[in-house]
């Protein structure tokens, strides 16, 4: 007897992302006030339940990356536009927007690579990620090739 593998109807795999994006991105809203408060708050359980609260999104998010785009793609895509933003910015609703469009352009890069010179869609656009975190680190603001300031001392030009 042959075995069969049963696999779900596109249509509900569909719904069960959808579902899953809406409950993150519900979380993420009603947890916002608190992530923008922890820092000037004071009380130790507000700060502690928001850093759970986002643990806990990204590693929802990680795992429904690994299932839908594999591993590279996941950890790519999550870690490089954000590394990359830090060697520019440094102020984290500077560093949360610059991280988005470096995903977003770093993405189109990758798949107009992957089309044009028929290569796999994930490691094109990993690699359009990591050429960006690359050339950040070289000629960043705060990348390897800038002259560091020495640290002024307190009330002194």
């Amino acid at each position: 007897s042959t075995s069969t593998i049963r696999e779900c109807p596109p249509e509900t795999t569909r719904q069960q992302k959808g579902g899953a994006s809406s409950g993150k991105a519900i979380s993420l809203a009603a947890m916002c006030p608190r992530i923008w408060c922890t820092g000037t708050s004071g009380s130790p359980r507000a700060s502690a339940l928001a850093h759970y609260g986002l643990l806990a999104l990204m590693v929802l998010n990680l795992v429904a990356g690994f299932h839908a785009l594999g591993t590279l793609m996941a950890v790519g895509i999550l870690v490089l536009p954000a590394a990359t933003a830090r060697l520019w910015v440094r102020r984290v609703p500077a560093l949360m927007a610059l991280a988005t469009l470096l995903a977003l352009a770093g993405c189109l890069a990758g798949l107009l690579a992957s089309y044009h010179l028929d290569w796999p869609a994930s490691p094109a656009i990993v690699l359009a990620h990591g050429a960006a975190y690359a050339a950040s680190l070289l000629a960043g603001r705060h990348g390897l090739l800038r002259p560091r300031r020495q640290a002024r001392r307190h009330l002194q030009r």
